[in-house]
């Protein structure tokens, strides 16, 4: 429950319901791009958990296989010497963003994200 960033979507409907196609779909692309930029988080945080601070170069990293997240976009700033992150994910296709910070502050944009 501590771990947001891997629960999954539930939609109730009833019979009356009609289903939000767009919503639905919608979910999923957010979803993805969640997971890319906490595979960073988590990277980067035992990165620090055994060289005392956080790094920008990704190739000192352990990060998933590249072909896992085909189409996003990301960009790290490491801040106030190290003591700080923030990760920036853009899915290319969707316009969807996502920006996660150190402290694991996650926040969405785009007019029409779920």
């Amino acid at each position: 429950m501590h771990a947001p960033e891997c629960w999954g979507y539930v939609f109730f409907l009833d019979e009356k319901t009609k289903p939000n196609v767009q919503s639905m779909e919608k979910a999923p692309l957010s979803w993805n791009l969640l997971v890319h930029a906490m595979s960073y988080y988590y990277a980067l945080h035992y990165f620090k958990s055994v060289n005392g601070v956080f790094t920008d170069d990704l190739s000192l990293l352990s990060l998933p296989r590249k072909d896992l997240f085909v189409g996003h976009q990301l960009h790290v700033v490491v801040e106030d010497a190290g003591s700080a992150f923030v990760i920036n994910a853009l899915d290319l296709e969707s316009n969807v963003s996502i920006q996660v910070s150190h402290d694991r502050k996650v926040s969405y944009f785009a007019n029409d994200i779920v």
